[in-house]
C-alpha cells in the first residue's frame, strides 16, 4: 500500500511539472532570453543601415514609364546603401545640399542629404545596396498576411539603388525591422515588417502571394451600408493594358495587369501613388 502511495504520489508530481510549472518555465525563459517559439531573431549585425539622400528639386528623372522632375523638398534614399562619387580615381567628393543630418520617420537618426552631383560635376550614385541589384529598382515588404508594400525608384541608371523620389521620409529602420510610413509621418504598414527584404536574403524568397478573389469580391466592410466598393487593391480599371495611364489621375503608366479591377467592380478608385492602394468600384468616383 505505502508503495502505491509513493508511485502515486510521483506520478502527481510529474502530471504537475507537465501542465504548470514547465509552460510556466518556458514563458519565463522566452521573456528573459528573447526565445520565441517558430521565429528567429533576424540578425542585423553587419547590416548597413545608412539612409542618405540627395535633393530632387528640379531634377528629371524617369519612373513608371513616364518623364517627371522633382519639386521642392523631394528626395530620393538611398536606403541600406552607400551614396559615393561616380569618378574614375576616387578623389571627387560629395556636396552637402545644406540640410544636414535628418531625423528619420520615427524621429530617430536618419542620415545625410546631398546634392545629386559631386564637385566635379559627376553623379552621387547609390551602391551596395538590394535595391540596386533589382531589374526594376524596387524593393517590396510583406507583412505577416502576405499583403506587399511595394516601393520603387526611378528607371533612370543614375539612379540606380535609389527609391523615391519622396517628399517626405518613407521609412525607418530600427534593430531587426523596418517601419514604413506615409506622406503624414503615419503608419503605412500595419505592422513592423522584417528588415530581411530590404536586404533581400529573407529565410523564404517566395513570400505568401495575395490570395485569388473570388469572381465578386466581398464589400469593404469598412465602407457605408450597400456600398458599391470591394475589397480588392488596384491600380487600373478593367481592360486596361500595359502602357496605359495608371487610375485616379496619377502620373506614370501601368507596368502589368495584376492589379486591374474585375469586370464585376471594374472602376479603379482612390488610389494615391507610394500612398495608398485604390480599391475596386461598380461605380466611377
Amino acid at each position: 500500500m505505502n508503495k502505491f502511495k509513493t508511485n502515486a504520489r510521483i506520478l502527481l508530481v510529474i502530471i504537475v511539472s507537465a501542465f504548470i510549472v514547465i509552460p510556466i518555465a518556458a514563458v519565463l525563459l522566452s521573456k528573459v532570453l528573447g526565445v520565441h517559439e517558430g521565429m528567429e531573431v533576424y540578425d542585423m549585425s553587419d547590416k548597413n543601415v545608412k539612409m542618405g539622400r540627395i535633393n530632387m528639386d528640379e531634377i528629371s528623372f524617369t519612373k513608371n514609364g513616364g518623364e517627371a522632375a522633382g519639386d521642392t523638398g523631394d528626395y530620393l534614399y538611398c536606403i541600406g546603401g552607400d551614396i559615393v562619387c561616380d569618378d574614375d580615381d576616387g578623389t571627387d567628393t560629395l556636396r552637402a545640399d545644406g540640410t544636414g543630418t535628418y531625423a528619420d520617420a520615427g524621429g530617430g537618426s536618419g542620415g545625410s542629404s546631398y546634392k545629386p552631383t559631386c564637385t566635379s560635376g559627376a553623379n552621387a550614385v547609390c551602391k551596395n545596396n538590394h535595391v540596386s541589384t533589382t531589374a526594376d529598382n524596387s524593393v517590396s515588404f510583406y507583412d505577416s498576411d502576405g499583403d506587399e508594400w511595394p516601393y520603387y525608384g526611378p528607371s533612370n541608371d543614375e539612379f540606380k539603388g535609389y527609391l523615391g523620389p519622396y517628399s517626405y521620409i518613407p521609412l525607418k529602420i530600427s534593430e531587426k525591422n523596418v517601419y514604413l510610413y506615409d506622406g503624414t509621418n503615419g503608419a503605412y504598414s500595419p505592422e513592423a515588417i522584417s528588415a530581411c527584404y530590404l536586404y533581400g536574403d529573407c529565410p523564404d524568397p517566395d513570400p505568401v502571394p495575395d490570395p485569388v478573389p473570388d469572381p465578386v469580391p466581398d464589400p469593404d466592410p469598412d465602407a457605408p451600408e450597400n456600398s458599391n466598393v470591394s475589397t480588392m487593391k488596384c491600380l487600373a480599371d478593367n481592360g486596361a493594358k500595359p502602357g496605359d495611364p495608371l487610375c485616379c489621375g496619377q502620373d506614370g503608366v501601368l507596368q502589368d495587369t495584376k492589379y486591374n479591377c474585375p469586370s464585376e467592380y471594374p472602376h479603379c478608385i482612390g488610389y494615391k501613388c507610394g500612398e495608398t492602394w485604390g480599391k475596386c468600384s461598380t461605380t466611377e468616383q
